[in-house]
Parts: structure tokens; sequence; C-alpha cells
């Protein structure tokens, strides 16, 4: 496709956006909207209000073989400002709940830490506790089988309803979307887009559902960040990350057990509660391993901070890094987004194909 025929396709989408009153904004610079604080400017940055206006513009974009990526809360993405992108559909003001009986349906743009606050405290339902405090939105925590604490998102699932790749409405039973750890359907087959989903509401004890939120909420701030803006858990990984990159030097592995009996303690644990950290293991990693690319949060190694002046090349290679030291097996949990491409920058065309090229090996060999 030469940039002619792009442009003219941008520009005629731009037509059918106006004429059934579409919201949309040209040129974006969609930066300061994306949770990690990266991203260039979007030619078309659309957000519809409604399903049908959703369902409407996708039709559009795939009759006339415009290429787009649909975004939720970016809690997991990550956009190059060194490329503007074409058509870019954001489902953040997808956001209706609605309950029937003992069943909500909520819309793919709702946020997942609202949801579980309304499922647990409002609608005093158990099972919703250990989702508190995930961040994004139910489309991105659906697609993914987003988890904490022994829970699932899909675990109380009824129903997802999508528009499948031929643009049809469809609606598939929790056992017929393969959820699995960080895994589904969807995440399998992208070009499936969530638009709401159904969820069971199943009495619980009021009290213990709000010891549990209540506990879930200061273990998570005790290890992951809210001051720097960030995409959470690097690596998708259900075990201690520390030992398994210390798995084949039994001296470390040593080492790292001695320090964790004398800083995980109870009595550090007390004593460092409102800043507790994990610098020390992240010492001995790095000791390990040599020295990453990048400083990673205190609190965790797979966690990486966007304190500002980082350089792309530097974020991917820190990713790559912690991926090639564990398990091959394991699964990069965040997205490098190279769908919807209009332009790249000329000095950084080499190192996009470079990413792209591994990053497509690794999705491939790990889903």
């Amino acid at each position: 496709m030469n940039k002619l025929t792009l442009d003219t396709k941008i520009k005629n989408f731009v037509v059918f956006l106006k004429e059934n009153s579409l919201w949309y904004n040209e040129n974006y610079n969609i930066k300061y909207d994306t949770y990690f604080k990266t991203g260039g400017v979007v030619k078309v940055y659309c957000t519809p209000s409604n399903k049908i206006d959703l369902i409407s513009i996708l039709s559009y974009l795939r009759e006339n073989n415009l290429e787009y990526k649909i975004i939720g809360f970016t809690s997991n993405i990550l956009l190059f400002e060194h490329v503007s992108y074409s058509v870019i559909i954001s489902t953040k003001n997808l956001s209706s709940l609605k309950k029937v009986g003992n069943v909500v349906d909520v819309d793919c743009g709702y946020s997942l830490q609202d949801f579980t606050r309304v499922m647990s405290i409002l609608y005093n339902s158990s099972g919703y506790e250990g989702l508190e405090g995930i961040p994004g939105s139910i489309g991105g925590g659906v697609f993914m089988n987003a988890a904490a604490y022994g829970t699932s998102i899909s675990d109380l699932i009824s129903t997802i309803t999508f528009i499948n790749s031929n643009g049809h409405v469809e609606t598939k039973n929790k056992l017929d979307c393969h959820f699995s750890y960080r895994n589904s359907f969807f995440k399998n087959n992208p070009e499936n887009i969530i638009i709401s989903a159904k969820f069971k509401i199943i009495e619980g004890d009021y009290k213990i559902i709000q010891e549990k939120i209540e506990s879930y909420h200061i273990s998570r701030h005790s290890y992951q960040e809210f001051v720097y803006p960030n995409l959470g858990s690097l690596i998708s990984i259900n075990k201690d990350i520390y030992s398994s990159l210390l798995r084949d030097n039994v001296y470390y592995k040593y080492y790292y057990f001695l320090l964790k009996t004398l800083y995980k303690n109870p009595v550090i644990k007390l004593l460092k509660r409102k800043k507790p950290d994990n610098i020390v293991f992240n010492n001995l990693i790095q000791k390990h391993l040599g020295s990453f690319p990048l400083e990673p949060s205190k609190k965790s190694i797979n966690i990486l901070l966007n304190r500002g002046g980082y350089q792309i090349e530097e974020i991917y290679e820190y990713v790559i890094n912690l991926h090639d030291k564990l398990d091959g097996s394991i699964s990069i949990e965040n997205e490098f987004v190279f769908d919807s491409i209009y332009k790249i920058d000329k000095e950084f065309e080499e190192l996009h194909y470079k990413m792209q090229n591994k990053l497509n090996k690794i999705k491939y060999k790990t889903l």
C-alpha cells in the first residue's frame, strides 16, 4: 500500500465519521493518554460512545481494508513515540453496566477496578476480591484473563459478546473461550473484538469480602508501583521470579533464600510496611546475571518504570533481557504495538523491524 492510497483511505474514513456524527480527533498526540506515557501521533483517534457506534466503525474499516488498533486503558501496551499511527479506536467510553437478576452485563470499556468494587461491595458478591487494584478495562482483563491472588476474571464469567472476524456479533460461553493462565481464545484470535461480558453474582459474607479486599489492597501496594508510569508485570509468571532467575546457580539460590529469611521475616515486614522494596534481591540478580540496561522498580525486577528520558531501545532490551534469562516457555505480558502504522521515523525504522521480528518469534513460541 503506498502512502497516497493510505492517505486517501484515511480521508474517506474521516468523511464517514463526520457523516455519521461519530466522535474522532485528527493528528492526535496519544502520549499522555497512555498508561506508560509513551506514544506518537494518531492520524484518526476514535472513542465510540456505544456498542452500535463501535460495530459501525469496525464494519467500515474492515470493508475498506483500513488497518486499525483497538485499545482500552493501555495498562499493558507500549506505543512508540517515533511512530505515527493511522487509526486507533479507544473503548474507554463503552462503560455501561446493568444488573439483571443475579447477572451483571458490563461493557468492555468499564474500569476493572471499579467493577471489582461494584460486584464485591454493592452487590455483595464473593469471588471478585482478588481482582482488586488490577488496572485496565473489562475488555483487556477478559482478553488476557487477568488474575491475582488465586482469582481469574474468567472464574465467574457467564458469557462474552464480541465482534467476530466476519464483522458479526457473536456470544460465547465461558467453556468455549478456552481460558487458561494469562490466556484466552481472544488473545490467540485478536481479530475478535470483545464488546461486553456477563458475570454471575454469588452472594457472600460482607465482612469476609471487605476484609479480603482490604488485605489484597495493602498487599498489592507493597509490590506494585503507583507513583511512576509503568506497565505492571513485564513477564507473565505465576511463581517467584527471583528464584526462577537464579534457578541454575545453587550458590546464588541458597544466598537468595538466606536473604529472604533476613529481609522478609515478619519483623522486617512490619518495620518496612509503609515503603517495602526488593532492592537487595534486585542487586543479587544483577550480580548473578550482569547489569540490566535500565534500573528496575525497587519493588520488583519484573516492573519497569518510566522516569522520563528513556530510549525505546533501552526499554526493549530490558524486557528481552529479562525474558531470555527465564524459561523460554514464559511469555511477555506487555504488548509492543506494531499495528496500524502510518509512518515510522527514518532513524527508528531499523530498530522497529528488529523489535517486531524478535517479539513475533517469542509470541509464536509462547502462545
